[in-house]
């Protein structure tokens, strides 16, 4: 779930294609967005991962360096980079794969600026007081990545029912992503539970960094789980009927990711022993077979 880009080296990057660097980011063979993409058109396929390539680049500047300054300055080069893309001149195999589908499918520099302000904010927030600013947070680390993806799969058209479907979805998935990656987190020093969850648990926020293993999160982690179960449900029901058949890659990847927490959940959520994964036959079937 949490992508966590794969190391590529330079002798690599110089035989991929620039899709083929999306790919190697967000969508190698086997993964769940690899997947969800199956049936997608070859030009929307490539707009939705290097959009899904992007917002993993940026989250994992705000969320991996433990050093702000560096994280800052690699964040400040993407807001340049961004200004390039909408002068057409990117430089990065990823805004260069996005180069031609800004306008083919309406996608808007100013939401693409906005997860960078997102990944900023959480250099200098470590805790989230109440589930809703949590929430807040992952609509835009989240929401607006997969409002673009829907737009893009709704051929550059949208409307208020079908943002409203994306926005929510998007939660859904932050919330995952951040269950699954509890552990990476927490070793930069980043806690993604609410503060208010932690205090009605009589859980002390700094006994989790210092002794993470001897504290108990069972109903802080169901309570999220919890979360990311409504925002989806309430984001299927949002969705209008003649959009269904359009959101296919989008449902399929929740239904992968809503299948990954349902198992992390069935195993108390160990994520500090090891991390639970969908093999690839799996994902294939539930994909497959999925409406």
């Amino acid at each position: 779930m949490g992508y966590h880009a794969q190391n590529i080296n330079t002798s690599q990057k110089l035989l991929m294609s620039n899709f083929e660097y999306c790919l190697s980011q967000v969508a190698p063979n086997g993964s769940s967005l690899y997947y969800s993409c199956l049936s997608l058109a070859k030009e929307k396929k490539e707009a939705v991962v290097a959009l899904a390539a992007y917002s993993n680049t940026i989250h994992s500047i705000g969320e991996k360096y433990k050093e702000a300054d560096v994280a800052k300055i690699k964040l400040a080069w993407w807001q340049n980079e961004l200004q390039n893309l909408a002068n057409k001149k990117p430089q990065h195999p990823i805004s260069i794969t996005l180069l031609p589908y800004i306008d083919k499918f309406n996608l808007s520099i100013t939401a693409l600026l906005a997860v960078v302000e997102a990944a900023q904010l959480s250099i200098s927030v470590s805790v989230y007081q109440t589930p809703k600013e949590l929430q807040q947070h992952y609509q835009h680390t989240g929401g607006i990545i997969t409002a673009l993806q829907a737009r893009v799969c709704n051929n550059g058209e949208f409307d208020a029912k079908l943002e409203k479907f994306a926005h929510y979805l998007g939660i859904s998935l932050e919330i995952v992503r951040h269950i699954y990656d509890f552990k990476f987190h927490l070793q930069r020093q980043h806690l993604y539970l609410p503060l208010s969850q932690l205090e009605e648990n009589n859980v002390v926020t700094q006994d989790i960094f210092n002794k993470p293993s001897k504290i108990n999160l069972q109903n802080i982690f169901n309570a999220q789980a919890k979360s990311a179960y409504d925002f989806h449900k309430q984001a299927l029901q949002i969705l209008p009927k003649e959009h269904f058949s359009g959101q296919k890659s989008l449902r399929r990847f929740a239904k992968l990711q809503l299948k990954l927490l349902d198992t992390m959940q069935q195993d108390g959520f160990r994520m500090l022993q090891h991390q639970l994964r969908l093999s690839p036959i799996y994902k294939f079937l539930l994909t497959r077979f999925s409406r």
